[in-house]
């Protein structure tokens, strides 16, 4: 069972519910004013303004229309950003890739390299031995 402290009353879920559903569109007006007055339209013509207001020309679709048309271009451009980040993100994996194998085979060089002058000094040691019995004696 809740305890009564953390229970809901119906009214408050329906005004809880009422003002979430208003405070997500709340940006879509804000947007959109900012949008207008960040690409300077001028307000539209009343019956008593005067027409020497520079105006746009009516473009046959709304707002909303127009809105929705540069959002689409704008997610369009950051999907292609997102995709030339992705290549070069997996290019960059594939050269680290690389890296890793080189440095591998380098230090796999090196070892053969350190084996080799370890053989051909223990041959030397063996060698001046052999050098030191063989030599005539006087």
């Amino acid at each position: 069972m809740v305890p009564q402290a953390d229970r809901i009353a119906p009214n408050e879920i329906i005004r809880i519910r009422s003002r979430i559903h208003t405070q997500d569109w709340v940006w879509y007006h804000g947007m959109i004013r900012g949008w207008i007055r960040g690409e300077q339209v001028p307000p539209p013509p009343t019956s008593g303004s005067s027409l020497s207001l520079p105006t746009l020309p009516d473009l046959g679709y709304l707002i909303e229309q127009a809105f929705a048309t540069t959002m689409d271009r704008e997610l369009r451009h950051m999907r292609d950003a997102v995709r030339a980040i992705i290549g070069k993100l997996e290019r960059e994996h594939n050269m680290a890739a690389k890296m890793r194998k080189l440095t591998a085979r380098l230090e796999m060089a090196g070892a053969r390299v350190g084996v080799a002058e370890a053989r051909t000094a223990a041959a030397e040691a063996v060698a001046a031995h052999v050098a030191v019995e063989q030599a005539p004696e006087e």
